[in-house]
């Protein structure tokens, strides 16, 4: 996965709550292996510290 379709997922699950098409086949592709290695770094992030691991997985699993 491209670092364009990164940033688009992690700013699905953080800001917009919406994704491309085209991003969205590609995390189809990669699977639960790539969205459970994003939150997993994601909650490793202090910038992220105030989000609970919940709240992290549960806007993962909407994306």
């Amino acid at each position: 996965m491209g670092l364009p379709y990164v940033l688009e997922d992690f700013t699905s699950i953080f800001e917009t709550g919406s994704i491309s098409n085209k991003c969205c086949g590609e995390l189809v592709v990669l699977g639960k292996v790539w969205q459970s290695e994003l939150e997993n770094r994601t909650l490793e992030n202090p910038l992220f510290e105030d989000l609970s691991p919940a709240t992290i997985i549960a806007k993962s699993i909407q994306t």
